[in-house]
């Protein structure tokens, strides 16, 4: 069993020419349009941050320190919906090291298992939280699918990279830490375990 401080809670926004519902998460993942721009992390207990390039796809040579030296200890990568953000890490991105499965936790199916809704806005509401940001999926269509320069739309760019990122990856961490299920640490409680997804 492994801690919460042990993870890197991980949330990609990714930009294609590919409609993601057509072609499956794999395909769209694999489009040589494809690119990851922004991920939003935490690091255990640490604040939520977001590494972006100004809309162009994330390098692993430009990688933040604190996220290179974390998972070349061996991290585990915890996202809600995770088989999406692996293939966004494996393949909509430049020089990442390969993130193998089992190195992987859905926290999505981690609220399945505990009977809680498998949709981020519904599961924090059910444990009390706010729910998702208001306008995140009208932000995710301007920069994501209409391809929108952060630089010339300064407000939305800034709400939509630190501020949209950030609070899926708070949400989903809150989840897992107030699953029924876990205890206050992360260990569970003999109920359920979590799952690992890959790509």
């Amino acid at each position: 069993m492994f801690n919460t401080s042990d993870l890197i809670w991980a949330d990609f926004e990714v930009a294609s020419a590919r409609d993601l519902k057509a072609a499956g998460t794999l395909r769209y993942a694999t489009d040589a349009s494809t690119r990851a721009i922004i991920l939003a992390y935490a690091i255990g207990d640490a604040p939520a941050l977001t590494w972006h390039a100004d809309g162009a796809i994330l390098d692993w040579d430009n990688a933040p320190d604190d996220l290179r030296a974390t998972f070349t200890r061996g991290a585990t990568i915890a996202a809600w919906n995770a088989s999406f953000d692996a293939a966004a890490w494996n393949y909509a991105t430049l020089g990442f090291p390969f993130l193998p499965p089992e190195r992987v936790i859905d926290v999505m199916i981690q609220a399945g298992v505990s009977n809680l809704p498998t949709d981020l806005e519904n599961a924090s509401r059910a444990l009390g939280g706010e729910g998702k940001q208001k306008d995140g999926k009208k932000l995710i269509k301007l920069f994501c699918v209409e391809g929108a320069n952060p630089h010339e739309y300064p407000i939305n760019g800034s709400a939509f990279s630190p501020t949209h990122a950030r609070t899926s990856r708070r949400r989903a961490r809150s989840i897992a830490r107030r699953d029924p299920c876990r205890s206050p640490n992360g260990s569970s409680t003999g109920r359920s375990s979590i799952s690992t997804a890959g790509a």
